[in-house]
């Protein structure tokens, strides 16, 4: 009887959910948080962090806790390997797979360095520290480094390109990996929408951090066509929440913000919070997905507005210009750099960025209002570009594969 491969896991977090954790039939997935030695020095900022007096915020706070992983040697955990993300495992003999979203080992000097207008990494050959790190990446027990898009994989080769003994140990290691996309709906029908000149067009803005994805400009975008146009927002979305490394909108804005949304509920529907499924069918009842995002990752709200037939208004930032075009929705021209990073950071870029925003969105709404027609072959487009190229049975073959040593497969 074949043996059911064991992989641990050190996160339950959303990306967690939805890269890795049941992900593949018949494997058993084995929760390694408590077995981790770095969790055991970190629980005092734990404690800080869930009593909300930490001194560390955002990045700083991320950096400090979820980024290495080293198994407790006096803990017996039978697992066959580890799936970690962001997380460098620094057991010498635990075999072990790294989905990455930006670069590993992640760093805010290096963050830093990625920001800039022209990135140079040059000088992390001289970081003992780091090369020791980048060294686990090199081991023989490391079976898979899986970036999740061509753009993270073109940072963390220009990392690695630094370190010149490992560069071809760890290039033939890596290997572009997008996330998964359950469709939720099989054909434009579904949705039951005529996409005519007179039905109301209806918007949908998904994201926890209003501010940092675009939703101030977003607002002033909208507000040119208030009193002209036939549509409706709804914005799932906490408009309070503010963050920690960047101020995306200033006090004031915030609570200018809230009281526009609460003058405009004929044609703003706001919800602070919702379950997955509200979501899900709030996008099965939309016609364009907004996110208009000032920096981002990935989007995989972006991909769940596909899978529903939602074509997207987004920027063109990091993995954007991969998974979103102008045949599946629109992209928004932004600033970025080489490594195609947003470029936001002095006051003058702040300024432009925004105008950027609100200006490429504004005019994109126009083409919209006077093409209806667009959408709907969009919609499309999106859903046959899901089931090509975000298809879960195949993501989980390529899992199942490199798991079990075959990277190439």
């Amino acid at each position: 009887m074949k043996k059911n491969l064991v992989i641990g896991y050190n996160s339950k977090n959303y990306a967690a959910k939805r890269l890795i954790l049941d992900k593949i039939e018949g494997v058993i997935y084995k929760d390694m948080r408590f077995y981790n030695y770095y969790f055991w020095i970190n629980i005092i900022w734990w404690i800080l962090k869930i009593l909300k007096i930490s001194p560390l915020k955002g990045h700083k706070q991320y950096e400090k806790l979820f980024l290495k992983y080293k198994k407790l040697t006096f803990t017996k955990s039978k697992i066959d390997g580890l799936h970690l993300f962001n997380t460098v495992n620094y057991s010498e003999k635990l075999p072990w797979v790294l989905t990455v979203e930006t670069f590993a080992p992640y760093d805010l000097k290096v963050l830093k360095k990625l920001e800039n207008e022209k990135p140079d990494f040059s000088s992390l050959r001289n970081n003992k520290n780091f090369k020791k790190t980048i060294k686990l990446l090199a081991g023989n027990n490391c079976k898979g480094i899986l970036p999740l898009s061509t753009c993270t994989y073109n940072i963390q080769l220009e990392i690695i390109k630094q370190f010149p003994e490992y560069l071809e140990l760890i290039k033939n290691k890596m290997k572009v990996l997008h996330p998964p996309q359950e469709l939720l709906i099989q054909n434009m029908d579904e949705k039951a929408l005529s996409y005519d000149l007179n039905e109301k067009l209806r918007f949908i803005f998904i994201g926890r951090t209003f501010y940092l994805k675009g939703g101030l400009q977003m607002l002033k975008a909208f507000d040119k066509f208030k009193n002209t146009q036939n549509f409706e927002v709804t914005i799932v979305a906490k408009l309070d929440y503010k963050q920690n490394d960047f101020v995306f909108a200033a006090e004031k804005e915030i609570e200018e913000t809230i009281k526009y949304i609460e003058q405009n509920k004929s044609w703003i529907n706001h919800y602070e919070s919702v379950s997955n499924s509200e979501v899900l069918q709030l996008i099965k009842n939309a016609h364009v997905g907004l996110l208009p995002t000032w920096v981002d990752t990935y989007g995989y709200a972006l991909l769940e507005c596909q899978a529903g037939g939602c074509p997207v208004i987004s920027t063109n930032v990091r993995a954007l210009s991969e998974i979103n075009n102008n045949d599946l929705g629109w992209l928004i021209d932004v600033p970025t750099n080489r490594l195609n990073h947003p470029q936001f950071y002095s006051t003058n870029d702040f300024k432009e960025f925004a105008i950027s925003i609100e200006s490429g969105l504004a005019a994109i709404l126009k083409n919209i209002f006077e093409n209806k027609e667009s959408i709907k072959q969009k919609g499309e487009a999106c859903l046959e570009k899901i089931r090509r190229e975000h298809n879960p049975i195949e993501y989980a073959k390529t899992l199942e594969n490199i798991y079990n040593g075959n990277l190439k497969s």
